[in-house]
């Protein structure tokens, strides 16, 4: 497959990061069971403002997915040969207190994030197109960042999602994540 990113944060607006990126090959994972003839494409595009306390990501995507039904075969149920999504989050960085001996700052960061995503924005002709995977989803949470360097996070969210036959639903979610 092809790999392609290109990011830049050299621009005249301070503050603000640029990110693109594409996929493009083969999607039959060497199985016998796919045609030798089914991709995967895929372009992405990004940002990210942050002007001291103030934060704006946004992020979207789309997939095209040749041989999804030979997949939706194989796997007994519908892929969708079209794939599309998109998420705007706006995050305030408060400093909840300093560590002197450490020389940092403890950092909590409440968000709003907004998404939108179809999983099956198109389906190979013959298949039914799934509804319930066309959504979309406000989160609101809370991130807290304990180290200087930023490399560990502990975050807690309410998901309020709807999905395009009118079904609703709500999820928490409490995750760490560290980087190395």
């Amino acid at each position: 497959g092809i790999i392609a990113r290109y990011e830049t944060s050299a621009l005249p607006i301070q503050g603000l990061k640029l990110g693109f990126s594409g996929y493009h090959g083969e999607a039959d994972q060497g199985s016998a069971s796919f045609s030798k003839n089914s991709s995967l494409s895929m372009l992405q595009g990004d940002f990210q403002y942050r002007q001291k306390a103030f934060e704006w990501m946004a992020s979207g995507v789309m997939t095209k997915l040749t041989g999804a039904d030979q997949l939706s075969i194989v796997k007994k149920e519908t892929i969708g040969d079209k794939q599309e999504g998109w998420y705007s989050e706006v995050a305030w960085h408060l400093t909840a207190f300093r560590d002197e001996a450490k020389d940092e700052d403890k950092e909590f960061v409440p968000f709003l994030r907004y998404e939108k995503f179809d999983t099956q924005a198109s389906v190979p002709g013959g298949f039914i197109q799934g509804r319930e995977n066309d959504r979309q989803v406000w989160t609101t949470g809370l991130a807290f960042f304990p180290t200087k360097s930023r490399n560990v996070v502990l975050k807690g969210d309410v998901e309020n999602w709807r999905d395009a036959r009118n079904a609703t639903g709500t999820r928490f979610n409490l995750g760490m994540g560290v980087t190395f």
